[in-house]
């Protein structure tokens, strides 16, 4: 689950309250997925009161603040095809792969 980011009464609520509710049930400890800097947003961003809510919570808590995912795919696919001859539009420092096509060795 995660924050609603679009402007409206329930974005400072919605993970309170599932935190409330999941502590209230039992669970015992909680992980939040957040961004890095959360710290230095603005009170209102979602993804501070979600921190809050989970650091509160009483029971035990890790919040995950990565700002670097690594990845075993190509995004090659995103790139503009086919590229125009002569270009270069269609420079990427991945090697290009398809679902069609085997990955290169």
């Amino acid at each position: 689950m995660e924050p609603d980011l679009r402007p409206g009464a329930d974005r400072q609520e919605r993970i309170p309250r599932l935190v409330a509710d999941a502590v209230a049930v039992g669970v015992r400890r909680l992980v939040l997925l957040s961004a890095y800097g959360v710290g230095h947003a603005a009170d209102g961003h979602p993804l501070k009161a979600a921190e809050q809510a989970v650091r509160g919570s009483g029971v035990d808590w890790t919040v995950l603040q990565s700002d670097w995912f690594a990845q075993n795919f190509s995004e090659s696919w995103l790139e503009p095809w086919p590229c125009p001859p002569g270009t270069g539009a269609c420079r990427s420092s991945m090697p290009r792969t398809s679902p069609r096509s085997p990955p290169r060795r």
